[in-house]
């Protein structure tokens, strides 16, 4: 037999065969239709009784990141420009717990966390914040909740991030300033003793000889007792200049006090910050803390749409799972038919 005849003999029996498929699922089209509705059936059940429907509410937020913020104690910079490095706070331990303090929610830390995702955009500074429950009313009161606290969370950690760079930058100063007081303050008591030893002015004197007796020199010295003397006095120059030095260390020194007076003034109000972040972190009043220039993050992130109340359940999708199970009953009941025909067919 040529090639063509062998080709053709083999299409014929691809025909046979596609043709005994049919007419074996067509003659166990019961089954295959009973298994199709049990799945469905199943899939119905599962979508509309076992699982729980879930609710979403969202809240998108902008964050602004600059670079540093000026405050009246310095220039405070950020330690980073990705906003992702932020989101990290909107799932912190610190963040549920704050949730959790509140006492209106009866989910499970991990719960908590499972029903919160953060979206963000690779290149813009939009974010998200999604809560997701099987309670609209806690989905929603859970999102708004969120929302605040996360706000109010990354404002208290920048805030006291920058609290505490201030603080050991204030004593690094003050630490400098009273090392260059106490420098000043030895040189100016030095200068001080050496200008104590000096005098102001020496004086010179001159006798002043007649013109005869200068010329005469019959005349002897007994005639100089009646020549008249002259005094001159100089002004000594490292004198003055000594003066001028320690005139202008005292206002330097004046200035250096000032400036130390003014450093000591910042640095109680710094650790007043303190106190107070001790006292109320933790506590109902912790959002009472914030505010003032210290507040670095204040304003830089803005929320710009709301929570709506959740009106529909997002999942289950009723519709995809029954068409998943239909498919899903039609693979299995074509499956039998299929295995049911080969293992009646008699051994050849």
């Amino acid at each position: 037999m040529d090639s063509n005849g062998t080709q053709l003999a083999s299409m014929d029996e691809d025909e046979i065969d596609l043709k005994e498929l049919i007419l074996t699922i067509w003659q166990d089209r019961v089954l295959v239709s009973i298994v199709l509705i049990i799945s469905i059936l199943l899939s119905a059940v599962y979508s509309f009784l076992i699982v729980n429907p879930t609710y979403e509410a969202t809240t998108s937020l902008l964050f602004q990141m600059p670079e540093s913020v000026t405050t009246e104690y310095g220039v405070y910079k950020f330690p980073s420009q990705n906003i992702n490095d932020y989101l990290q706070f909107a799932t912190s331990d610190d963040l549920v717990a704050a949730i959790q303090s509140q006492g209106q929610y009866s989910l499970s830390d991990s719960d908590l966390k499972s029903s919160i995702t953060v979206k963000s955009s690779t290149d813009s500074n939009l974010v998200e914040i999604v809560t997701a429950t099987y309670d609209p009313q806690v989905t929603f009161d859970l999102n708004q909740d969120l929302t605040r606290l996360f706000g109010e969370n990354v404002r208290i950690i920048f805030k006291k991030n920058a609290l505490d760079f201030f603080i050991s930058n204030q004593e690094t100063n003050l630490a400098l300033l009273e090392d260059q007081i106490s420098q000043l303050e030895s040189v100016l008591a030095a200068q001080n003793q050496t200008l104590a030893n000096l005098k102001p002015t020496f004086a010179v004197t001159s006798i002043l000889l007649p013109a005869s007796n200068a010329l005469d020199p019959a005349v002897d010295g007994t005639a100089a007792e009646s020549d008249k003397t002259y005094e001159e006095v100089y002004l000594v120059d490292s004198y003055y200049l000594l003066q001028m030095e320690i005139t202008q260390n005292q206002n330097k020194l004046l200035e250096l006090k000032q400036a130390y007076a003014s450093l000591l003034d910042k640095q109680q109000q710094l650790q007043q910050e303190q106190a107070l972040y001790d006292e109320k972190i933790g506590t109902p009043a912790q959002s009472e803390w914030l505010g003032d220039q210290l507040d670095v993050f204040a304003g830089n992130l803005i929320t710009l749409s709301q929570p709506a109340y959740p009106q529909e359940p997002v999942s289950p999708n009723h519709l995809l799972n029954l068409a998943i199970g239909a498919v899903l009953g039609l693979m299995l009941g074509l499956f039998l038919a299929i295995f049911k025909k080969w293992w009646t067919q008699p051994a050849r």
